[in-house]
């Protein structure tokens, strides 16, 4: 027994080098490469058609497009100058750029003519999403949403109720859709964008994307690394840790629940699980990252600052082994609850690295226990647990996690 601990303990010796350097040559990799955009401008956004044939626009009126997936990028002529900071392609004969003054320009002929079209405001406009070759609708500045039933020749006011910057669209289907903005604005439709309501957040961090997985579920992104997700069409939203402090600009998602969101410093997020967990993914470049284009599960390009194109045909993986280790954390780690302020109930949520025996118990201030909430044998992975403490008087509490040899402990305040 003794001689085959020993054999386990050199071996391992022996390996731990070779563990190192493997562990090493895989950070340095990247599933995503760089694309040549023949420019030094900004580009915001991307939209592709199909895997081949996308369009990328960005500062002073820039235009790209290319028929290959990115191998070779060609310059239309936009015949302006302004910024163009969004571009939504529904089908090969209908594609819409928005960008500054409340520019909107469409091509029918796949970027060879683009005409320019009043969106009745001189608003900047950020983001457009087409529901059909007629049917769109672009959001910006200053509480700004337009919306068009003629492919966009005319576009029409629409009632935001707020006055707010709105940075992001998103549709599940032909109806339901949302908006988000400045100072965590979230708006609804389920109209096809002909009305909007304001869905309360409780969050001040200005949200820049959001993506719709379905009808209930959708996950938005912001400032500092800000990511919110509901699972109920908005009435209650849930904040998840990104990992990261950066601004995150854009989010996009399938309908599997695997998705992306980019940001500042070249930040790339990937999630396998509709947003509840988020893993970061080496992109190989230190520019903010403002569009994504997401295809299916493996194909997908992302634009930046300083014409930064990057491409992805594996889901940003290097390897098959990287794509099974998305799906679990790499440490522990207790979340604050929330909401916190609560009233009765809350939600706490924990990571676990490894199968393990785990407590999570609420205490009042004088340490004693109010409530057993987990006591027993957890398989890895992210959990969550809701405590209704409808029994409880007003107050501050505490709630501890112990997993083998990590304890945590964070307050939650009840507000009756």
């Amino acid at each position: 027994k003794e001689n085959n601990m020993a054999r386990i303990f050199l071996a391992v010796i022996y390996l731990l080098p070779l563990l190192g350097i493997l562990a090493v040559t895989a950070s340095a990799q990247s599933g995503w490469h760089p694309q040549q955009s023949k420019t030094s401008s900004f580009l915001g956004g991307v939209s592709f058609i199909d895997a081949n044939i996308g369009f990328a626009v960005g500062q002073s009126g820039a235009i790209l497009s290319t028929t290959n997936g990115g191998s070779t990028w060609l310059t239309d002529s936009s015949h302006t100058s302004t910024d163009l900071y969004g571009v939504f392609s529904y089908d090969a004969n209908s594609t819409i750029a928005v960008g500054g003054n409340g520019l909107t320009l469409k091509t029918t002929d796949g970027g060879t003519n683009w005409t320019s079209y009043s969106s009745g405001t001189t608003n900047y406009l950020n983001r457009v999403y087409l529901l059909s070759q007629n049917i769109g609708i672009a959001v910006g500045g200053n509480g700004t949403i337009r919306r068009t039933t003629d492919g966009g020749m005319n576009w029409a006011f629409r009632s935001s109720g707020s006055s707010n910057n709105l940075w992001g669209i998103s549709f599940s289907g032909n109806t339901i859709g949302s908006v988000v903005g400045n100072a965590g604005t979230i708006l609804r439709t389920t109209d096809a964008g002909a009305n909007w309501l304001i869905q309360l957040t409780g969050e001040l961090y200005d949200l820049y994307s959001i993506c719709l997985i379905d009808s209930s579920v959708a996950v938005a992104v912001g400032t500092a690394g800000k990511i919110l997700r509901t699972t109920d069409g908005g009435t209650s939203w849930l904040p998840i840790p990104s990992g990261t402090s950066k601004n995150l600009h854009e989010v996009k998602c399938l309908q599997s629940g695997k998705g992306f969101a980019v940001g500042d410093s070249g930040i790339i997020l990937h999630t396998t699980n509709g947003g509840i967990s988020w893993l970061s993914q080496e992109s190989g470049t230190t520019y903010e990252l403002f569009g994504i284009s997401l295809i299916d599960t493996n194909i997908a390009t992302i634009v930046g600052s300083n014409g930064t194109i990057l491409r992805t045909t594996t889901g940003g993986l290097v390897s098959s082994i990287d794509d099974h280790l998305s799906l679990y954390p790499l440490e522990f780690h207790l979340y604050q609850n929330f909401p916190n302020p609560f009233n009765p109930s809350t939600t706490i949520s924990f990571q676990l690295p490894a199968v393990s025996h785990v407590m999570l118990k609420v205490f009042d201030v004088l340490g004693r226990e109010v409530a057993t909430l987990v006591n027993g044998v957890e398989e890895l992975g992210y959990k969550s647990v809701t405590y209704d403490a409808s029994r409880l008087t007003s107050g501050v509490y505490y709630y501890c996690l112990q997993a083998g040899n990590y304890i945590e402990t964070k307050n939650l305040l009840l507000l009756r």
